[in-house]
């Protein structure tokens, strides 16, 4: 919208400056050579800009008309957009400078040029090298919907930006009924529902497992000293739970006492009522033996004794026994005797117990 006041403005100020130029020859024709010469006034006509020109939309570059030269002394100048419509009057001593009142040498038509061309241009440096902006190339790729998943469709550029969209909502399963199983005594019931998009499945009407109906098949007693068992048998699946039971144990009862002795305690005598076992149980200690010494039953035997050594009860053994020494060379050793007497023990001393009668010799 600038550039296009602009431009007007610059085409209205053309049209101006070629009317006052033909009109300042026409007065040098008709003045003498000597006259001093008066710049001519210069009304600038009147511009009208339009604010509500759209401006058209442009794929390519726009070159920059922002900066426009003008020939003025043979140097270039800098015409910026003017602010608003204004008019200049030129000196003779002051040269224009303001966009306002150029002074091109070869003015041309509104439809030719939307500017003054420069006569001599200044020379410039050629513009730097730029990268071009990247330009997204995306590549479409359409998942499909699914029972539990959304569809779209993925695009994607080959430095990694990506976006989705055209979304299609899940398709939700397709169920189909399947087999109905039974409960049984240890599983539950139900029926069985199977996608017939997805493949997958669940069990619907669920009904509780219905538990063992045992009854019972047969019985160990327990003793009192081993354990029972009890065997039972499912009616409805067959399976079978036995049971132990834990052994009795004895029922003693009191089978009377034994009283203490020398080397026994007192003792309660138990028995049990079931199994005819039996129990003890010692009350304080033995009494201990009650010793009573006896004295050794001996008695006295009186004989001789030859001088050889040989002992006789009677005086007539003696004789026959020196008798047959007589006459040979052992006769004096057998011719004397002398008395000899003899204790014999007919019972040894011992020690006898008062209460049990335990004898016990020294």
């Amino acid at each position: 919208m600038v550039k296009k006041r602009y431009i007007a403005f610059l085409t209205a100020m053309i049209m101006s400056l070629s009317m006052s130029g033909c009109s300042t020859m026409n007065n040098h024709n008709g003045q003498s050579t000597g006259s001093t010469n008066t710049v001519p006034s210069i009304t600038t006509p009147d511009v009208t800009f339009v604010d509500d020109v759209t401006e058209p939309a442009h794929t390519d570059p726009i070159e920059n008309t922002d900066v426009v030269g003008t020939e003025h002394d043979g140097s270039n100048e800098e015409v910026t957009e003017p602010a608003s419509e204004h008019t200049t009057k030129p000196t003779d001593s002051v040269q224009p400078t303001q966009p306002d009142d150029p002074e091109p040498t070869n003015p041309t038509s509104p439809t030719e040029s939307t500017s003054p061309q420069p006569t001599n241009p200044k020379p410039t440096d050629p513009p730097a090298p730029t990268n071009p902006p990247h330009a997204h190339s995306y590549k479409a790729t359409v998942v499909a919907p699914t029972c539990t998943n959304k569809g779209y469709t993925e695009y994607k550029c080959s430095c990694g930006d990506s976006y989705k969209d055209n979304y299609k909502n899940a398709l939700g399963h397709n169920w189909t009924k399947g087999n109905t199983v039974a409960a049984t005594c240890s599983a539950g019931g139900y029926t069985e529902y199977k996608c017939s998009r997805c493949g997958a499945s669940e069990k619907r009407n669920q009904t509780n497992a219905l538990g063992h109906d045992y009854k019972v098949t047969s019985n160990g007693t327990a003793t009192c000293t081993s354990g029972g068992y009890v065997e039972k048998k499912c009616t409805r699946c067959g399976d079978t739970q036995r049971t132990q039971t834990a052994a009795l144990g004895h029922d003693y009862q009191e089978a009377g006492f034994t009283q203490a002795t020398c080397t026994a305690p007192f003792t309660v005598n138990y028995k049990c009522s079931r199994c005819g076992a039996t129990s003890q149980e010692t009350v304080g200690e033995a009494l201990g033996h009650s010793w009573v010494h006896h004295d050794a039953e001996t008695h006295w035997l009186h004989g001789v004794e030859c001088y050889c050594g040989a002992v006789f009860w009677t005086y007539e053994e003696l004789c026959a026994h020196q008798d047959a020494y007589l006459f040979t060379d052992e006769q004096n050793a057998h011719a004397g005797y002398r008395n000899y007497d003899e204790e014999i023990i007919d019972k040894p001393a011992y020690r006898q117990c008062s209460r049990c009668g335990l004898i016990e010799y020294y």
